[in-house]
């Protein structure tokens, strides 16, 4: 696709837009606001440990796959497909992030 009609692409949705014309793919309107909780991601564990040669440090090892899933985005809809993180949406957190970060200060 060139620059010229990316370009034109741009300039017609713009105009849609402003016109208060509606997409054809346009989300429905989400009534359910604060009716379900929110889903609160698992922790990640630790598979192994290193240590670093260099440093001395220690250097946590996780193993991620990325697995397709299907929830209820809406709950009177049918259910989307996602690719989440070991098969979870939202996938895997792991502490370590916010502890090393408060190791180094």
């Amino acid at each position: 696709m060139s620059l010229k009609s990316i370009a034109a692409t741009a300039a017609s949705l713009i105009s849609l837009v402003s016109a208060g014309g509606q997409f054809p793919w346009q989300s429905p309107v989400y009534n359910h606001i604060f009716e379900f909780p929110l889903p609160f991601p698992v922790e990640k564990q630790v598979l192994k440990t290193f240590t670093s040669p260099a440093t001395g440090k220690p250097i946590d090892y996780y193993e991620i796959e990325i697995k397709e899933l299907s929830l209820p985005t809406y709950p009177e809809l049918a259910q989307t497909k996602y690719i989440g993180y070991d098969g979870l949406f939202p996938g895997p957190v792991s502490a370590w992030s916010v502890i090393d970060q408060a190791k180094q200060c």
